[in-house]
């Protein structure tokens, strides 16, 4: 498992990220091993700024695996293989509340 972000750049998809989904996610769980799943609110506009974001995490972190499933509500879906799931911890972390 390997990420091509420098520390700098690393950091500053951190905030991205923090900053997408603040107030944006109403629920986080940890599904199974390897996935976190995150209920987000009815608000199409932030929600397609945190699938650019996702895109960009996949490309320097190709062992992510985004999907969006669309309903009511939204679910953003987050799978990493066995073995690193403690990256889903940093991302619960971001959420606030959680």
């Amino acid at each position: 498992m390997a990420c091509s972000l420098g520390d700098a750049d690393g950091d500053e998809r951190i905030e991205q990220w923090g900053q997408a989904l603040r107030g944006l996610v109403t629920r986080a769980e940890r599904s199974r091993a390897g996935q976190l799943r995150l209920t987000l609110a009815d608000e199409p506009d932030r929600v397609a700024t945190l699938l650019a974001i996702a895109r960009a995490e996949k490309v320097c972190c190709p062992f992510f695996d985004f999907s969006l499933l669309v309903g009511t509500p939204d679910v953003l879906v987050i799978d990493v293989p066995a073995g690193s799931e403690v990256v889903l911890d940093d991302f619960a972390r971001l959420v606030p509340g959680d």
